[in-house]
Protein backbone atom coordinates (compact mmCIF):
# COMPACT_ATOMS: atom_id res chain seq x y z
CA UNK A 1 0.00 0.00 0.00
CA UNK A 2 2.80 2.42 0.87
CA UNK A 3 4.55 1.74 -2.44
CA UNK A 4 1.29 2.22 -4.36
CA UNK A 5 0.72 5.57 -2.64
CA UNK A 6 4.14 6.69 -3.84
CA UNK A 7 4.01 5.16 -7.33
CA UNK A 8 0.86 5.72 -9.38
CA UNK A 9 1.62 2.83 -11.74
CA UNK A 10 1.34 0.33 -8.84
CA UNK A 11 -2.17 1.40 -7.76
CA UNK A 12 -4.10 -0.93 -10.06
CA UNK A 13 -1.94 -3.95 -9.19
CA UNK A 14 -2.34 -3.26 -5.46
CA UNK A 15 -6.13 -2.86 -5.66
CA UNK A 16 -6.66 -6.00 -7.73
CA UNK A 17 -4.12 -8.36 -6.15
CA UNK A 18 -4.06 -7.19 -2.54
CA UNK A 19 -7.57 -5.79 -2.06
CA UNK A 20 -9.43 -8.12 -4.47
CA UNK A 21 -11.01 -5.04 -6.09
CA UNK A 22 -11.38 -5.25 -9.84
CA UNK A 23 -10.94 -1.96 -11.64
CA UNK A 24 -13.28 -0.80 -14.42
CA UNK A 25 -12.21 -1.38 -18.03
CA UNK A 26 -10.76 2.12 -18.46
CA UNK A 27 -8.61 1.98 -15.35
CA UNK A 28 -5.21 2.20 -17.04
CA UNK A 29 -2.86 4.94 -15.91
CA UNK A 30 -3.17 8.26 -17.76
CA UNK A 31 -0.38 8.41 -20.33
CA UNK A 32 0.14 12.17 -20.12
CA UNK A 33 -1.84 15.11 -18.72
CA UNK A 34 -2.95 18.11 -20.73
CA UNK A 35 -0.92 20.30 -18.36
CA UNK A 36 2.25 18.39 -19.27
CA UNK A 37 1.41 18.36 -22.97
CA UNK A 38 0.54 22.06 -23.39
CA UNK A 39 4.17 23.14 -22.96
CA UNK A 40 4.97 21.28 -26.17
CA UNK A 41 2.47 23.13 -28.38
CA UNK A 42 3.77 25.41 -31.14
CA UNK A 43 1.91 27.48 -33.72
CA UNK A 44 4.25 27.19 -36.69
CA UNK A 45 7.23 25.22 -37.95
CA UNK A 46 9.31 25.38 -41.14
CA UNK A 47 9.12 21.91 -42.68
CA UNK A 48 10.99 22.87 -45.85
CA UNK A 49 13.88 20.48 -46.56
CA UNK A 50 13.19 18.21 -43.57
CA UNK A 51 13.51 14.43 -43.57
CA UNK A 52 10.28 13.06 -42.12
CA UNK A 53 8.70 9.82 -40.99
CA UNK A 54 5.02 9.12 -41.53
CA UNK A 55 2.82 6.98 -39.27
CA UNK A 56 -0.66 5.84 -40.24
CA UNK A 57 -3.39 4.24 -38.19
CA UNK A 58 -6.13 3.10 -40.56
CA UNK A 59 -9.19 2.18 -38.54
CA UNK A 60 -12.33 0.34 -39.59
CA UNK A 61 -13.93 1.93 -42.65
CA UNK A 62 -16.55 3.87 -40.61
CA UNK A 63 -14.23 5.07 -37.83
CA UNK A 64 -11.32 7.52 -37.41
CA UNK A 65 -8.16 7.16 -39.46
CA UNK A 66 -5.00 9.04 -38.48
CA UNK A 67 -1.81 10.22 -40.21
CA UNK A 68 1.17 11.81 -38.47
CA UNK A 69 4.42 13.33 -39.71
CA UNK A 70 7.52 13.50 -37.50
CA UNK A 71 10.97 14.96 -37.88
CA UNK A 72 13.99 15.33 -35.62
CA UNK A 73 15.18 18.93 -35.40
CA UNK A 74 18.93 18.68 -34.81
CA UNK A 75 19.20 22.38 -33.98
CA UNK A 76 16.90 22.14 -30.95
CA UNK A 77 17.22 18.41 -30.25
CA UNK A 78 13.43 18.11 -30.39
CA UNK A 79 11.03 15.75 -32.12
CA UNK A 80 8.42 17.77 -34.02
CA UNK A 81 5.09 16.34 -35.13
CA UNK A 82 1.97 17.20 -37.08
CA UNK A 83 -1.16 15.06 -37.21
CA UNK A 84 -4.40 14.78 -39.17
CA UNK A 85 -7.59 12.77 -38.66
CA UNK A 86 -9.96 11.45 -41.34
CA UNK A 87 -13.63 10.61 -40.76
CA UNK A 88 -16.62 9.76 -43.01
CA UNK A 89 -18.63 12.82 -44.13
CA UNK A 90 -22.01 11.40 -43.12
CA UNK A 91 -20.81 10.59 -39.58
CA UNK A 92 -19.50 14.04 -38.62
CA UNK A 93 -22.57 15.06 -36.59
CA UNK A 94 -23.06 11.62 -35.04
CA UNK A 95 -19.43 11.40 -33.95
CA UNK A 96 -19.45 14.98 -32.63
CA UNK A 97 -22.35 14.20 -30.30
CA UNK A 98 -21.17 10.73 -29.32
CA UNK A 99 -17.57 11.74 -28.57
CA UNK A 100 -18.30 15.31 -27.41
CA UNK A 101 -15.83 16.65 -29.97
CA UNK A 102 -16.51 19.55 -32.32
CA UNK A 103 -15.42 17.84 -35.53
CA UNK A 104 -16.80 20.69 -37.66
CA UNK A 105 -14.40 23.10 -36.01
CA UNK A 106 -11.49 20.67 -36.42
CA UNK A 107 -12.34 20.25 -40.11
CA UNK A 108 -12.31 24.03 -40.56
CA UNK A 109 -8.87 24.17 -38.91
CA UNK A 110 -7.67 21.35 -41.21
CA UNK A 111 -6.81 19.11 -38.29
CA UNK A 112 -9.43 16.71 -39.66
CA UNK A 113 -10.78 15.82 -43.10
CA UNK A 114 -14.21 14.43 -43.93
CA UNK A 115 -13.94 11.99 -46.83
CA UNK A 116 -16.20 9.32 -48.24
CA UNK A 117 -19.85 9.12 -47.23
CA UNK A 118 -20.66 6.51 -44.56
CA UNK A 119 -17.19 4.97 -44.76
CA UNK A 120 -13.66 6.36 -45.03
CA UNK A 121 -12.41 7.00 -48.56
CA UNK A 122 -9.02 5.32 -48.33
CA UNK A 123 -8.02 6.72 -51.74
CA UNK A 124 -8.43 10.25 -50.33
CA UNK A 125 -6.10 9.36 -47.44
CA UNK A 126 -3.58 7.77 -49.81
CA UNK A 127 -3.55 10.85 -52.06
CA UNK A 128 -3.17 13.09 -49.00
CA UNK A 129 -0.03 11.18 -48.00
CA UNK A 130 1.30 11.20 -51.58
CA UNK A 131 0.97 15.01 -51.64
CA UNK A 132 2.78 15.60 -48.33
CA UNK A 133 6.26 15.82 -49.87
CA UNK A 134 5.24 18.54 -52.34
CA UNK A 135 2.89 20.33 -49.93
CA UNK A 136 5.46 20.71 -47.15
CA UNK A 137 8.71 20.45 -49.08
CA UNK A 138 9.84 17.39 -47.13
CA UNK A 139 11.42 14.05 -47.95
CA UNK A 140 9.59 11.00 -46.61
CA UNK A 141 12.22 8.56 -45.38
CA UNK A 142 9.84 5.81 -44.28
CA UNK A 143 6.18 5.21 -43.53
CA UNK A 144 5.10 3.01 -40.62
CA UNK A 145 1.77 1.24 -40.58
CA UNK A 146 -0.29 -1.24 -38.62
CA UNK A 147 -0.93 -4.22 -40.90
CA UNK A 148 -4.61 -4.38 -39.88
CA UNK A 149 -6.69 -2.36 -42.39
CA UNK A 150 -3.58 -0.72 -43.94
CA UNK A 151 -1.84 -3.42 -45.97
CA UNK A 152 -3.54 -2.53 -49.27
CA UNK A 153 -2.95 1.22 -48.82
CA UNK A 154 0.70 0.63 -47.89
CA UNK A 155 1.24 -1.36 -51.09
CA UNK A 156 -0.33 1.44 -53.17
CA UNK A 157 1.78 4.12 -51.47
CA UNK A 158 4.92 2.11 -52.10
CA UNK A 159 4.02 1.62 -55.76
CA UNK A 160 2.67 5.10 -56.58
CA UNK A 161 4.87 7.25 -54.39
CA UNK A 162 8.02 5.12 -54.12
CA UNK A 163 7.65 5.43 -50.33
CA UNK A 164 9.34 2.77 -48.20
CA UNK A 165 6.50 1.33 -46.11
CA UNK A 166 7.35 -0.67 -42.99
CA UNK A 167 4.94 -2.73 -40.93
CA UNK A 168 5.09 -1.75 -37.25
CA UNK A 169 4.00 -4.80 -35.27
CA UNK A 170 1.39 -3.74 -32.71
CA UNK A 171 2.86 -5.55 -29.74
CA UNK A 172 4.12 -4.16 -26.45
CA UNK A 173 7.65 -5.57 -27.00
CA UNK A 174 7.89 -3.46 -30.18
CA UNK A 175 5.95 -0.35 -29.13
CA UNK A 176 7.39 -0.04 -25.63
CA UNK A 177 10.50 1.87 -26.79
CA UNK A 178 8.74 4.57 -28.89
CA UNK A 179 5.97 4.98 -26.29
CA UNK A 180 8.60 5.45 -23.58
CA UNK A 181 10.52 7.91 -25.77
CA UNK A 182 7.34 9.87 -26.57
CA UNK A 183 6.42 10.22 -22.89
CA UNK A 184 9.95 11.19 -21.84
CA UNK A 185 10.21 13.69 -24.70
CA UNK A 186 6.96 15.37 -23.63
CA UNK A 187 7.97 15.49 -19.96
CA UNK A 188 11.43 16.85 -20.86
CA UNK A 189 9.92 19.37 -23.31
CA UNK A 190 11.80 17.72 -26.17
CA UNK A 191 8.63 17.20 -28.22
CA UNK A 192 6.66 19.79 -30.19
CA UNK A 193 3.34 19.48 -31.96
CA UNK A 194 1.52 21.91 -34.19
CA UNK A 195 -1.57 23.37 -32.48
CA UNK A 196 -4.25 20.67 -32.74
CA UNK A 197 -7.09 20.31 -30.23
CA UNK A 198 -8.07 16.92 -31.65
CA UNK A 199 -4.57 15.58 -30.96
CA UNK A 200 -4.73 16.96 -27.40
CA UNK A 201 -8.01 15.11 -26.82
CA UNK A 202 -6.41 11.90 -28.08
CA UNK A 203 -3.52 12.33 -25.64
CA UNK A 204 -5.99 12.99 -22.80
CA UNK A 205 -7.86 9.79 -23.73
CA UNK A 206 -4.76 7.58 -23.81
CA UNK A 207 -4.31 5.05 -21.01
CA UNK A 208 -1.00 3.35 -20.35
CA UNK A 209 -0.76 -0.26 -19.18
CA UNK A 210 2.03 -2.81 -18.81
CA UNK A 211 2.41 -6.36 -20.01
CA UNK A 212 3.83 -9.21 -17.90
CA UNK A 213 7.37 -8.06 -18.75
CA UNK A 214 6.53 -4.50 -17.61
CA UNK A 215 6.69 -3.21 -21.19
CA UNK A 216 4.49 -0.12 -21.53
CA UNK A 217 1.83 0.10 -24.19
CA UNK A 218 -1.25 2.18 -24.95
CA UNK A 219 -4.42 0.14 -24.69
CA UNK A 220 -7.22 1.30 -27.00
CA UNK A 221 -9.84 -0.67 -25.07
CA UNK A 222 -8.84 0.85 -21.73
CA UNK A 223 -8.56 4.38 -23.09
CA UNK A 224 -11.33 6.94 -22.54
CA UNK A 225 -11.90 7.55 -26.25
CA UNK A 226 -10.10 7.84 -29.58
CA UNK A 227 -6.29 7.59 -29.51
CA UNK A 228 -5.69 6.98 -33.24
CA UNK A 229 -3.63 10.16 -33.65
CA UNK A 230 -1.34 9.18 -30.79
CA UNK A 231 -0.88 5.69 -32.22
CA UNK A 232 0.06 7.12 -35.62
CA UNK A 233 2.73 9.22 -33.86
CA UNK A 234 4.01 6.07 -32.12
CA UNK A 235 4.28 4.22 -35.44
CA UNK A 236 6.27 7.08 -37.00
CA UNK A 237 8.42 7.46 -33.89
CA UNK A 238 9.27 3.75 -33.94
CA UNK A 239 10.91 4.22 -37.36
CA UNK A 240 12.61 7.49 -36.44
CA UNK A 241 14.03 5.88 -33.30
CA UNK A 242 15.20 2.79 -35.20
CA UNK A 243 17.09 4.95 -37.70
Amino acid sequence: RERALEQQNLVEEYLTKSMNYFMPANSGEAFITIEQLKYCKINEFDWEGREVYIGIDLAETDDNTAVSMLTYDEETGKIVGMSWAFIPKERVEIKSKKEDVDYREQIEKKNCYACGDDVIDYEFVENFILNIQEEYGVEIIKLGYDRRNALSSAQKLQTKGDIECVEVIQHSRILHAPIKLLKESILNKKFNYLDNRLLEINFENARETKDTNLNKYLNKKKSKGKIDLVMSIVDALYLLQED
